[in-house]
């Protein structure tokens, strides 16, 4: 699958995540979905860390380059998304 069918795949199972202004509608629906969405986001950032920190400083070349791909995401994300 690539970047777009994945996203696609995830906001489908997630469900909506825009309020409505209706308090049942987003209390009951929208909320747990906004939880949902942080969670999963929170666990992919998490495995993008454990990635980079057990592979970073590795001495094989290609195990490496996966540890600091993976650490250049956690970098973009910090910087880019979350301007810290």
């Amino acid at each position: 699958m690539n970047e777009e069918e994945i996203l696609k795949l995830l906001k489908l199972t997630i469900g909506g995540t825009t309020p409505h202004g209706s308090h049942g509608i987003d209390m009951d629906e929208i909320q747990p979905n906004i939880k949902l969405l942080g969670s999963v986001a929170t666990e992919l950032v998490c495995q993008l860390e454990r990635i980079a920190n057990a592979y970073e400083d590795r001495q094989e070349n290609s195990i490496q380059a996966c540890g600091k791909e993976a650490r250049y995401w956690i970098d973009f994300i910090e910087k880019e998304v979350l301007g810290v």
